[in-house]
């Protein structure tokens, strides 16, 4: 999907000419920022259309089309997606596996994989932003830390806690002098 501007013609209205004070005919149009080329399918019409016609591949493809969430993601099982086929675990690897290289898919956890939103997305152009994002970060390389530097983060964000800690005690006892302080002016006073 491209994202473009789309030219609306509106017709032609008077205006007045502020430097001449005479009344003019223009042509008014209005330009709207939207996405653009694409086609509305109605995914369970067009998916018993096609497995009428596919391949055992195709109709994997299929059933996951059809279980996308609303969040770009899918969760399932080779087992499950058997039951539902009656395809084999081996068939729906390799299409599994082909939907992945093709970048239509990634894994984002066991079982669990975020559809791509430059291929397929239902929901307003923020939400599909938010799910691109999601989807990029899909790559980004996981930090290995070693044991010495999962110890050196651990002492390290206890330091800081102690210094917060340290420096709550130290705001509380304030409050609890100056608390100290209101109530023996009000016992003086009675």
């Amino acid at each position: 999907m491209a994202n473009t501007k789309k030219v609306k013609y509106l017709g032609t209205q008077e205006f007045i000419n502020t430097a001449t004070g005479e009344v003019e005919k223009f042509n008014v149009s209005s330009i709207e920022e939207r996405d653009f080329n694409f086609k509305k399918v109605w995914m369970r019409d067009f998916l018993a259309t096609m497995d009428m016609l596919g391949t055992q591949k195709t109709k994997v493809a299929f059933w996951i089309i059809e279980h996308i969430k609303k969040d770009n993601t899918i969760s399932f099982t080779y087992d499950q997606i058997t039951k539902d086929t009656k395809i084999s675990n081996k068939t729906i690897s390799v299409t599994v596996n082909a939907l992945i290289e093709a970048n239509f898919m990634k894994k984002a956890m066991p079982s669990v994989y975020h559809i791509n939103p430059n291929i397929m997305f239902q929901g307003s152009k923020d939400q599909r932003c938010y799910n691109l994002n999601i989807y990029q970060d899909l790559d980004a390389p996981k930090i290995e830390l070693s044991t010495q530097e999962q110890l050196q983060q651990v002492l390290n964000s206890i330091n800081q806690l102690q210094k917060t800690a340290q420096a709550l005690q130290e705001k509380l006892a304030e409050e609890l002098s100056e608390k100290e302080k209101s109530n023996q002016t009000i016992t003086k006073e009675n």
